[in-house]
């Protein structure tokens, strides 16, 4: 019975030793798992970080907008119809519109909306001031990057509020009243969404796309009038006396005939006058003057009456 015991009591001893070596391992062993789980999420936690500014970067990209008024005169036009459209495609633009005037056979007028990419359009400038003179010239430049950001934070907000109005319609809605009341909300964030996303479709264009308004006009060359000889200074100087005289001619023939309906006016006035008084209106008139110059006192015409 005694071997029993020792044996039993040693049996303990070595299951009590086991279980102290086995808790020292799994001790030893949790610092590196404990290491290892750290770094991978600070891994986890330097990607997201990398992930959310990665957006952020593109979001804050700078946008100008320019645009330009450019007035040139050219001298051979037809020139300036082929070599334009030509430079245009070269530096990646197009013609938006274009619209012709004349004036007579050698003088020509254009206008062109050119739509030239944004890192070209000092390029297309250039080309127009070394090959045409350049009359008058305007350059403007807008930064709308800070409406371009608020615009993208706006159209990410209403996708949200379209998606949760979506959700609640397909699981919570159960009367058509709530039902017609919800599908109206998604119609009007639904319109809301399309108004930012045609504003910010304009301003990447703009952004992307400079505009330039070229106005061009041909010009003929200029001669120098030659001096007149003196038989031709004697010619012109006749010239313009028989021409004076046709001018005073001509005034005299229009007073004439200017006058003439006063004329016949008056004589249809002093025919009546004539008919019916059997005086003249010459006399008539003499006859008020005379009495107008010598007037009859009452006295002498009651001496007169005597």
């Amino acid at each position: 019975m005694l071997w029993l015991n020792r044996l039993t009591l040693l049996g303990v001893l070595f299951c009590t030793a086991f279980s102290i070596g086995c808790a020292g391992g799994d001790l030893s062993e949790r610092p590196a798992s404990a290491s290892a789980s750290g770094v991978s999420s600070s891994t986890r936690f330097v990607s997201s970080d990398s992930s959310q500014n990665e957006p952020a970067a593109e979001t804050e990209k700078r946008r100008l907008v320019y645009s330009g008024d450019v007035h040139i005169e050219v001298k051979d036009f037809t020139s300036l119809e082929k070599d334009l459209p030509a430079t245009v495609e070269r530096l990646g633009g197009f013609i938006a519109s274009y619209s012709e005037s004349r004036r007579d056979r050698t003088e020509r007028g254009g206008t062109w909306i050119l739509r030239i990419p944004a890192d070209q359009f000092q390029e297309m400038l250039t080309w127009l001031d070394s090959n045409y003179y350049v009359v008058e010239k305007s350059v403007k430049s807008k930064d709308v990057t800070e409406e371009f950001i608020d615009l993208q934070a706006r159209l990410s907000n209403k996708r949200k509020t379209e998606l949760r109005l979506a959700e609640h319609l397909a699981k919570s809605a159960s009367n058509l009243t709530e039902i017609l009341q919800m599908e109206k909300e998604i119609e009007r964030v639904r319109e809301e969404i399309e108004r930012v996303e045609g504003r910010l479709n304009y301003l990447r264009d703009q952004s992307e796309l400079s505009t330039i308004t070229l106005r061009a006009e041909s010009r003929a060359a200029f001669v120098a009038a030659k001096s007149p000889s003196f038989l031709g200074e004697i010619g012109m100087v006749f010239y313009s006396s028989w021409w004076t005289i046709g001018q005073v001619v001509y005034g005299f023939i229009v007073t004439v005939v200017a006058l003439l309906p006063f004329a016949v006016v008056l004589s249809a006035i002093g025919y009546l006058v004539y008919f019916f008084t059997g005086q003249s209106p010459t006399r008539i008139f003499k006859r008020w003057r005379e009495r107008q110059k010598n007037p009859i006192s009452p006295e002498t015409t009651s001496i007169h009456s005597q």
